[in-house]
């Protein structure tokens, strides 16, 4: 429902009766009718906003216990329109909207939807600005201007992180998933939780701190030397309650050979690498994607805080899988453009090999 029609429902005293209509929960109805309310005490040049929040409401089934909540809420939703107006100019081919995550401040985006805030891939043990990167030999045939290793069918599904700040997690595992199903011909689901637990406060496998950050390679280094188990044995429950219980380690279903970090800024190497070993880790700042819908971004972005999984490449993009859910971007899918490092995506990258 448009914030157009709202208004009109609004203008037309037809609201209560429209509201009582929307199969959404209870008390997302009567977040809307205090609204409603609210919007009596609004200046008039606010009514659009005002109408725009009824609307993301509605569809967002959002429920805010009191007035000041839905206040703070509503100023939270007019700044997400600010940034999406700015976002829009500066990334032609993407489109930028309300999301599940534009009632969320930047802070409280990036504390709980990337790594948590507290990311530095430079702190810990094994990554610096001279440690040892990798190249790849040339092919002997020249990469496609396009791959997608979806379409090869080695890619695992979309997951969710929820709001526990592991992405370094679910894109270390998604890539252990692509590479033993480019091995073995088998998709599994592997446990993100194991990667969490068992690399939690480790010096050696990147002293991450479960829901509030962590390290990709810290995790591949975990499972180059124990391998990982299944997400059946051991299922999520940070992503629920951001919760980290002790490691458990039950029957091992994969495991890899080495892992290496790419060679910063050479695109034609990570082309290669992409193509011929599989998909790689990718850390970004997540930042600009709080309202993205679809296309390609090429905001430059400021500092990495997130990580992510590239599956594949166009003429002037990357595509890459995200740990957000289904619901959010491209079927939880987005493109970065190529040749700019674009939300400084060129900076920090890891490959797995079985």
């Amino acid at each position: 429902m448009s914030p157009l029609f709202i208004h009109n429902m609004l203008e037309q005293n037809k609201f209560i009766r429209y509201v009582e209509s929307l199969p959404v929960k209870n008390d997302t109805k009567n977040t809307m009718m205090m609204v409603a309310r609210i919007r009596k005490q609004l200046p008039e040049s606010d009514d659009y906003n005002t109408t725009t929040f009824l609307s993301y409401i509605a569809h967002f089934d959002r429920y805010y216990p009191d007035e000041r909540d839905a206040m703070y809420k509503f100023t939270t939703i007019r700044t997400s329109m600010n940034e999406i107006k700015s976002l829009q100019k500066e990334n032609p081919e993407a489109v930028f909207g309300l999301t599940k995550f534009s009632d969320m401040t930047t802070k409280q985006f990036v504390a709980t939807r990337t790594c948590g805030g507290k990311f530095n891939p430079l702190s810990h043990f094994g990554v610096g600005k001279d440690s040892k990167t990798f190249k790849m030999a040339p092919p002997k045939r020249r990469c496609p201007d396009s791959f997608d290793w979806r379409r090869q069918g080695k890619v695992t599904p979309v997951k969710d992180q929820g709001q526990c700040g592991a992405c370094y997690a679910f894109a270390a595992v998604a890539a252990v998933e692509s590479q033993h199903a480019i091995k073995t011909g088998r998709k599994v689901r592997l446990s993100e939780q194991e990667a969490i637990s068992c690399t939690y406060l480790s010096l050696w496998y990147g002293f991450n701190l479960g829901c509030y950050g962590g390290h990709s390679d810290g995790v591949l280094n975990y499972i180059k030397y124990y391998g990982i188990g299944s997400e059946r044995d051991f299922p999520s429950v940070s992503s629920v309650n951001q919760s980290v219980p002790w490691c458990q380690r039950k029957k091992r279903v994969a495991r890899i050979s080495r892992q290496e970090r790419l060679i910063p800024g050479d695109e034609e190497n990570m082309k290669n690498v992409l193509r011929n070993v599989g998909p790689v880790v990718t850390y970004i700042d997540a930042e600009p994607l709080k309202n993205y819908k679809r296309g390609i971004v090429r905001s430059s972005g400021r500092a990495v805080n997130h990580a992510v999984l590239t599956v594949g490449y166009g003429r002037n993009h990357w595509i890459i899988k995200n740990s957000w859910g289904k619901n959010w971007g491209e079927d939880g899918y987005f493109g970065v453009a190529r040749g700019r490092n674009a939300l400084k995506m060129d900076e920090f990258n890891f490959a797995a090999f079985k």
